[in-house]
C-alpha cells in the first residue's frame, strides 16, 4: 500500500514526537529524579541526514565527555588505593582512612578555593609521601573533570531544542535535499525517534555523573576538614 503525502507525514509526527513526552513523563517520576546509578550512554545511530546527523553528533560527544569523566574517576580512585597498597576493590574511605592511621597527625589540608590538597607536616616515610601525591593528584583529576562538564547541561538543553523540531522538518523535500529516498522516510523517522530519546535522556546521565564527581569531592573535603579538627 502507498502512503499519500498526508498519511506518511502523520505517521512521521507520531513515530517522532512520542519519545518527548514519554522523556517529559519519566522527568516527573519522583524515582527517576532520586536515582543517582549513572545510566549507560545511549546508543546514537546516523540517520542519513545530514542536517540531523550533525546534531547527533554533538549528542555523542557530550557521552564520550561524560565517560572520559567517569574514566578519570575511576583512575582517581584506583590511584589512592594503589598508593596504599591496598586491595583493588578497597574502597576510597577505606584508602583515605589508612592514610590517616599511617601519617598519624602529621597530614595538613590547604583548600584552593573549592578544592583540597593535602601537605605533610613533617617527613614521612616514601610510601606515605607518595599516597599523599596521589591523593592531590587525583583530586585535580576530579576537579578537571568537573569543569569539562561544566557547560554540558547548557549545552544539552540547546540540543534538545533542535531534536524536538526534526518532527516539522522531515518531509518530501528534505529527502530529495539530502539525496534519500523517500520510501526510506519511516525508516528515518525510527531511527530519529530513538535519537530524539536518547537527546532527551542526556541531562539525566549528566546529572548523575555530576553527582558521582562531587561524591568522591566531598569524601576528600570531609576528609580534609576531619584532619583540621583535630
Amino acid at each position: 500500500m502507498t502512503l499519500n503525502r498526508a498519511a506518511l507525514l502523520a505517521l512521521l509526527a507520531g513515530l517522532m514526537f512520542a519519545p518527548v513526552a514519554e522523556a517529559k513523563k519519566d522527568k516527573a517520576d519522583p524515582a527517576a529524579e532520586t536515582m543517582t546509578e549513572v545510566p549507560e550512554a545511549p546508543t546514537i545511530e546516523d540517520t542519513g541526514v545530514p542536517a540531523f546527523d550533525a546534531v547527533f553528533a554533538e549528542v555523542s560527544g557530550i557521552h564520550g565527555s561524560l565517560d572520559e569523566a567517569r574514566t578519570r574517576l575511576a583512575a582517581a580512585n584506583n590511584s589512592v588505593v594503589m598508593a596504599l597498597k591496598l586491595p583493588a576493590d578497597a574502597s576510597l574511605d577505606d584508602a583515605l582512612s589508612e592514610l590517616k592511621d599511617k601519617a598519624g597527625g602529621d597530614i595538613a589540608v590547604i583548600m584552593n578555593g573549592t578544592v583540597p590538597t593535602l601537605s605533610a607536616s613533617n617527613a614521612l616515610p616514601e610510601d606515605i609521601s607518595a599516597a599523599i601525591e596521589a591523593v592531590n593528584a587525583a583530586v585535580q583529576e576530579v576537579a578537571q573533570a568537573q569543569e569539562s562538564l561544566a557547560a554540558l547541561p547548557d549545552q544539552t538543553a540547546a540540543l534538545v531544542e533542535q531534536v524536538k523540531a526534526f518532527r516539522t522538518q522531515l518531509n518530501p523535500t528534505l529527502m530529495v535535499e539530502s539525496g534519500l529516498e523517500r520510501s526510506e522516510m519511516p525508516r528515518i523517522a525510527s531511527t530519529t525517534k530513538k535519537n530524539v530519546e536518547a537527546t532527551v535522556a542526556t541531562h539525566a546521565r549528566i546529572m548523575a555523573v555530576g553527582e558521582e564527581l562531587a561524591r568522591f569531592m566531598d569524601t576528600m573535603k570531609d576528609f580534609g576538614a576531619g584532619l583540621a579538627s583535630e
